[in-house]
């Protein structure tokens, strides 16, 4: 049957191997560097940190190792954060431990880069009227990044140790992310800093060193030079025998790291993200597993509604969100989200789409839905992709944004893949690693898994698209006006005078202070 494949996409090999999935064993890359990344390079180690309790507290075990630079990249930062349990006396707090340490070390810089308008959008801060006595300190360098077009946001979520050491994914260092993988609907422990309780959450990061970990130190200084006009060399004479020794789940495995960027004040735009997820989404054979915070990319949704089309197509799982923050965000993520679902149920002519959102009952029997934030596909057992950018438009080169792409090419490292996806799949169904395996080994189908394990105190329900919104033009044109692709260009012309003026006030006021 006739097939749409992007120019990467060869004919897959079969696989005997040890994950069973019928995956690549022999192909040319699909990381293209100038296509589909920005640039190409090798992990030394990758370590995959699943919710926000797993990432901080590997986080803070590698701060311990900092000697010369950390750099802290995101859309939020909220510096009243611990890394350790929330509930746990004496707390430390993330800005005392980031002071402490360029005190104990003296040759250590920290430099933070936040969205501008992230502070007030998470916790109702204005950041060039609060001050922090906490980063007075001349070796921590705090800076709001208002470089972006009008509505646009910075959305990377990085930070980089030594140049040795990278953490990647949808986690930012602010309230609202910690939770456990047991996401438990009481969790007494799941409080932001201001001691208020909020719902579970769910998200990924990936732990990097090796090459891979400088190349996402390079888009920290790219971002910093970008949005501040500061260049800042690499650092030179990094040790590996400075790195905290940790277990890996893939070791020395080839990756890619995909920018999103505008393309405003002389800079190229950038579109990598949805590159490749395209190529990589055309490219899978048996298995496509998503996770995502928002489905509204037109673009990417055609990709898989072709593929479920095919007779003998891959199974197709999605993990979303239900329940929007709020009337704008329904107007355009929930609309663009509710036009894709149907869509996609269109074209599932062989029965092989799940689409879900996870819950866990509660106290009175009913459900407490888990936020998904993750933004995770994973194609059969060969390729992962993880990072900031949402499937939705503005990730495709409006927003700036960063994502890791990880391509197997040993027998473990399909093993590995494999076991991810089978492990997220296990913690939705609220079931055991070894249940998801097994049922997947006997009938090589996702979409049996998802039927023949849910139902449990953990699971998945399935979506049912509102209709109430996608209806009318009105909600149509919302969503083209607050998802956009691109820079509006007229605005973003008239506007760049009073951009400008308020780069060299926020200047002055680090002069000031």
């Amino acid at each position: 049957m006739a097939r749409h494949v992007s120019h990467h996409a060869v004919a897959p090999v079969e696989s005997t191997g040890a994950s069973g999935e019928g995956g690549r064993t022999s192909f040319p890359s699909i990381l293209e560097q100038g296509e589909n990344v920005w640039r190409r390079s090798r992990a030394a180690t990758v370590r995959f940190l699943i919710d926000g309790d797993t990432y901080f507290r590997e986080l803070r075990a590698d701060l311990d190792f900092a000697r010369k630079s950390v750099w802290i990249v995101g859309w939020d930062f909220d510096s009243d954060i611990t890394l350790q349990r929330p509930d746990l006396h004496p707390q430390e707090r993330l800005s005392a431990y980031l002071r402490s340490l360029v005190e104990q070390h003296e040759e250590l810089v920290v430099r933070i880069l936040v969205w501008a308008e992230g502070p007030f959008y998470s916790h109702g801060l204005t950041p060039y009227l609060s001050k922090s006595s906490w980063s007075d300190h001349p070796r921590v360098h705090m800076r709001y990044d208002t470089e972006h077009p009008v509505r646009a946001s910075h959305h990377q979520k990085i930070v980089c140790i030594d140049d040795a050491v990278g953490f990647v994914g949808g986690i930012d260092l602010t309230s609202g992310r910690w939770d456990t993988r047991k996401h438990r609907f009481d969790d007494s422990a799941r409080r932001d800093s201001k001691g208020e309780s909020y719902s579970p959450v769910h998200d990924i990061q990936a732990r990097v060193t090796g090459a891979a970990a400088r190349v996402l130190a390079d888009v920290a200084r790219r971002r910093w030079l970008f949005g501040i006009g500061e260049e800042v060399p690499p650092e030179a004479g990094t040790s590996p025998e400075g790195i905290r020794p940790a277990e890996p789940d893939i070791s020395d495995c080839p990756v890619g790291v995909a920018l999103a960027e505008p393309g405003i004040n002389g800079h190229e735009r950038r579109t990598e993200p949805l590159r490749l997820i395209c190529d990589i989404v055309d490219a899978g054979k048996r298995t496509i597993y998503i996770e995502t915070q928002y489905l509204a990319s037109s673009t990417v949704v055609e990709r898989l509604c072709s593929r479920l089309r095919e007779k003998d197509g891959p199974d197709v799982a999605i993990i979303t969100t239900k329940h929007m923050r709020g009337i704008f965000e329904q107007w355009t993520m929930g609309f663009g989200r509710n036009r894709a679902i149907q869509r996609l149920e269109k074209s599932d002519r062989y029965n092989r789409l799940r689409i879900g959102y996870p819950v866990i009952s509660d106290s009175a029997g009913g459900d407490c839905e888990i936020l998904v934030h993750s933004k995770l596909v994973i194609i059969d057992d060969w390729f992962i992709r993880l990072g900031s950018s949402n499937l939705n438009r503005r990730s495709q080169g409006f927003d700036t944004e960063c994502d890791l792409g990880m391509e197997a090419e040993t027998e473990a490292h399909r093993v590995a893949i494999a076991r991810l996806r089978n492990d997220l799949l296990a913690e939705h169904l609220g079931a055991s690693l070894g249940e998801v395996e097994g049922l997947l080994a006997r009938t090589g189908s996702l979409c049996a898994v998802i039927d023949g394990l849910n139902g449990r105190e953990r699971r998945l329900k399935p979506f049912r698209v509102n209709l109430r919104y996608g209806t009318s033009s009105f909600w149509r044109y919302g969503s083209g006006i607050f998802d956009p692709h691109r820079p509006y260009w007229p605005l973003q012309r008239l506007l760049v005078p009073f951009r400008a003026m308020r780069t060299k006030l926020a200047a002055l006021k680090r002069f000031l202070m």
